[in-house]
């Protein structure tokens, strides 16, 4: 005798996508520039998202649903990704335009420079102050 079986099948909204190569991409940065730990990528002049954000997005489970022992963040609505994409841009563009190690000579350097000629040229001690840039 046949038996009948009924199943439900419930759609379940359809989860955005996750970049795993912006994910892979950061993995890689921080291991060729392991000054870069992610203590210091968190900082407001880097990517500027947590450390634990971004320790739990290297490890893959940032967006992963908190029944599944992750954090649990919408992809969606996330800034972390745009913050990661947004590093990236400026890290690229620096390799890309030649600009990576360049030294830009501001007015502050030149009259540091010329603080230091006259300290060894006068035998003096001078006392130099300046604004950054």
């Amino acid at each position: 005798m046949p038996t009948e079986t009924t199943e439900t099948i419930t759609e379940l909204s359809p989860q955005p996508e996750t970049d795993e190569g912006l994910r892979k991409w950061l993995a890689d940065y921080i291991a060729a520039h392991p000054e870069h730990t992610t203590a210091v990528l968190a900082r407001a002049d880097y990517i500027g998202m947590s450390r634990r954000a971004l320790d739990s997005y290297l490890s893959g489970r940032y967006f992963l649903p908190r029944e599944e022992g992750g954090e649990g963040a919408d992809p969606a609505s996330s800034r972390l990704e745009p913050a990661i994409r947004a590093f990236r841009l400026r890290v690229q563009s620096l390799d890309q335009h030649g600009n990576l190690g360049m030294f830009v000579e501001t007015g502050t350097w030149k009259y540091l420079q010329h603080a230091c000629d006259t300290a060894i040229n006068e035998n003096a001690i001078v006392v130099v102050s300046g604004l950054c840039g």
